[in-house]
């Protein structure tokens, strides 16, 4: 996924494309969310756990240590709206993953982590410390930025995994007040193939997220681009996003070479469809060839497996051998 998640993630990082991802997937294109309100943040945690170190070979442990490593989110940025502070994230995903649910609710528990503790720090420079020498603590007049992460999925084959934390689980089905005790946490996840209104997107990220949605169907595909204007007028960025994701970088620089600012993706996706048609046909030639020699092959087995029956139902062994070593 390294090379798919870079160029994703790079075209992301403009705030225009940012914010219309949440404006057009969360609030029906209302602008929310603005590029101008948008500021890059730190996509690193720090978190702790402990190694447990063990005596020799045997399993008996000695000691705990405490260690820290660091946990990178995809994409984050703070939302400064008014007097009020949101944390919006997204991690991208190009195959499905059964634990992104879980990993959702892990990534915000780091950033409220995060915030608690600078909290308590930015107390601590103007405050004296406890008796116990600790830092002051999290108080009820204290308040946390929310944090908003959404899954983008832009895999060709349909989210068949969990959706909310409730999905991950294992419940006595014959206990079901069990379930309902239990605090689900749901996954916000975009599907570019459950799309149903592109229109709600008003940047270029529209035409990037419609090409992707119809990549399996190079007819829809070009039936898409026929009806809509606006792909005769693309930004150099979406272009060369579109190109590499689509796996025809070659042809996409090259258009891209060949204009000053705005890319007529009509064109230069014409031409890569009618190499596609032409590959097509090769392919379609060389597997007609295959199939013929195998139907050729395996009708000659029928004919020999015919033979050998009557021969052996003639009594004539010594021909039957013979057949059997020409073969």
């Amino acid at each position: 996924m390294g090379k798919e998640n870079d160029v994703v993630l790079e075209y992301l990082d403009g705030n225009e494309y940012f914010a219309d991802l949440f404006n057009g997937s969360y609030f029906d294109g209302d602008p929310v969310v603005t590029a101008k309100e948008l500021e890059d943040a730190s996509q690193i945690y720090w978190d702790n756990y402990y190694e447990e170190i063990q005596a020799g070979t045997a399993d008996v442990i000695i000691e705990k240590r405490l260690r820290h490593t660091q946990r990178f989110r995809d994409l984050k940025k703070k939302l400064h709206s008014g007097n009020y502070l949101q944390i919006l994230a997204i991690e991208h995903q190009s195959g499905v993953d059964h634990t992104m649910a879980w990993r959702h609710m892990y990534y915000d528990a780091l950033e409220y982590k995060r915030q608690i503790k600078e909290i308590e720090v930015s107390k601590n420079d103007s405050q004296q410390k406890s008796v116990n020498n600790n830092l002051p603590k999290f108080t009820a007049e204290d308040k946390l930025a929310p944090a908003f992460t959404v899954c983008l999925y832009l895999g060709e084959e349909p989210w068949d995994g969990p959706r909310c934390l409730k999905d991950m689980m294992n419940f006595d089905e014959e206990e079901i007040r069990w379930e309902k005790l239990f605090s689900d946490y749901r996954m916000n996840l975009i599907c570019v193939n459950e799309i149903e209104d592109f229109s709600k997107y008003h940047t270029s990220l529209k035409l990037l997220l419609m090409l992707l949605a119809n990549r399996n169907s190079k007819k829809r595909m070009k039936k898409m681009m026929e009806e809509n204007q606006e792909f005769k007028k693309v930004d150099k960025e979406t272009a060369r996003a579109a190109g590499k994701l689509l796996g025809i970088n070659v042809v996409m620089e090259k258009a891209i070479g060949q204009e000053r600012e705005e890319i007529d993706m009509c064109t230069a996706m014409k031409e890569w469809l009618m190499d596609e048609r032409s590959e097509g046909r090769a392919e379609g030639r060389a597997e007609g060839r295959a199939e013929g020699r195998a139907e050729g092959r395996a009708e000659t087995v029928v004919l020999l497996n015919t033979l050998n029956q009557k021969l052996v139902q003639d009594n004539r062994m010594a021909d039957l051998f013979k057949a059997m070593v020409d073969v």
